[in-house]
């Protein structure tokens, strides 16, 4: 409980706390999250973010064992592998044996299981979003979306071109975080196209778009059509990769802007 003297502001409000998010997952979904699971290891320390294709990445985790969890967004995905008993988070350095969360959004039933649950720990964010308390658990994997990516590996996540969509929440402090773990794994999952058939891997960013994570900090790019090892390679490599994992109908177009912008091609 909160004393109402550490409130410095509140809002009254009769909307319900809890939320019907449930996901209606497409095969495109259920294979990004196949790509996803492929990258994380037994024993590894989850961070999802929100969306449907994080929803589809823990989905396909139902076969993994002795996971963990640290993240900022704690969701119903996430409860049904603990209650899999896919989460036991026993290999984690940093509060091990507890579910570290900064929030939870979801369904009644989330609310109900979290409440006055010991296992698990509700931390400020300059906690859970603190990059160097997130490496010190090995094998962090970071699980994050994206609305658009460049074909340098830049990305774009709060925005469509100068619509401000959503905050950046905490996905550049866990691909950071996840990159300093020991063996981890920070990852961008999207749909390669959007529901209006608009590739979400463009040549350049849309004018006033923001980059939330930049190129140096991409490791792994995943798509309902592969995955994009980026880390250490140039940006034409970088470009090629990409292009393997668009959509196949776009990829035409970004092989003539590798052309324009990098002279090369194949």
């Amino acid at each position: 409980r909160v004393h109402v003297s550490r409130i410095a502001r509140a809002v009254q409000s009769d909307a319900p706390v809890a939320r019907d998010i449930a996901s209606k997952l497409e095969p495109l979904h259920e294979r990004i999250g196949a790509n996803v699971a492929s990258l994380v290891d037994d024993g590894a320390c989850v961070q999802a973010g929100i969306g449907l294709v994080p929803d589809a990445a823990l989905l396909a985790l139902r076969g993994h064992k002795q996971l963990g969890v640290h993240t900022e967004m704690f969701s119903d995905g996430l409860m049904d592998l603990l209650e899999q008993g896919v989460i036991t988070n026993e290999h984690k350095r940093v509060q091990r044996g507890k579910t570290t969360t900064a929030f939870a959004v979801g369904s009644q039933r989330l609310l109900d299981y979290v409440d006055d649950n010991p296992n698990v720990l509700f931390l400020e964010t300059s906690t859970t979003n603190d990059a160097g308390v997130i490496r010190q658990n090995p094998k962090t994997v970071a699980i994050n979306s994206a609305i658009e990516v460049d074909i340098t590996g830049q990305v774009v996540a709060d925005s469509i071109g100068t619509y401000v969509y959503s905050g950046i929440g905490g996905q550049m402090d866990f691909m950071r975080g996840a990159a300093l773990s020991d063996g981890g794994r920070p990852i961008i999952a999207f749909t390669s196209r959007t529901n209006k058939g608009v590739s979400r891997i463009v040549p350049m960013i849309s004018p006033g778009a923001g980059v939330v994570t930049t190129r140096a900090h991409v490791y792994w790019v995943v798509t309902e059509h592969g995955i994009a090892e980026l880390h250490g390679k140039s940006l034409r490599e970088r470009a090629l990769r990409l292009r393997d994992i668009a959509h196949p109908d776009d990829r035409a177009a970004l092989d003539a802007a590798i052309v324009e912008r990098f002279r090369t091609q194949g």
